[in-house]
C-alpha cells in the first residue's frame, strides 16, 4: 500500500543532506531500492520500520506527528503497524 505522504530522503552514502526525496511504499516483505538518510511524516500516526543495524527487527514510532523528518536510516517502511 502506497502511503503518498511519506517521503524517503535519499543520498548514496545514506547520510544527510539528503539529495532526492520519493514517496515510500510500505512493505513487510520488500526493502527499499536504496538506504534512507530519513523519513518526512505526512500525517499523524505510527511508523514502523527496519533500522539499517537490525533489518530484521521491526521497531515502531508510537504518535509521529505529520510534518516531522525523523533522521533515521531504514531499509524497509512496514505495512504492518505504519499508519502515519
Amino acid at each position: 500500500m502506497q502511503r503518498a505522504g511519506n517521503k524517503g530522503i535519499f543520498n548514496s552514502d545514506g547520510a544527510i543532506p539528503a539529495r532526492r526525496a520519493d514517496v515510500v511504499v510500505t512493505s513487510d516483505t520488500v526493502a527499499l531500492p536504496e538506504i534512507c538518510a530519513a523519513i518526512y511524516i505526512g500525517g499523524n500516526g505510527d511508523l514502523t520500520v527496519c533500522l539499517i543495524d537490525s533489518p530484521d527487527k521491526p521497531v515502531t514510532f508510537f504518535n509521529v506527528q505529520g510534518g516531522m523528518l525523523l533522521p533515521i536510516q531504514v531499509t524497509k517502511v512496514m505495512q504492518t503497524g505504519t499508519t502515519a
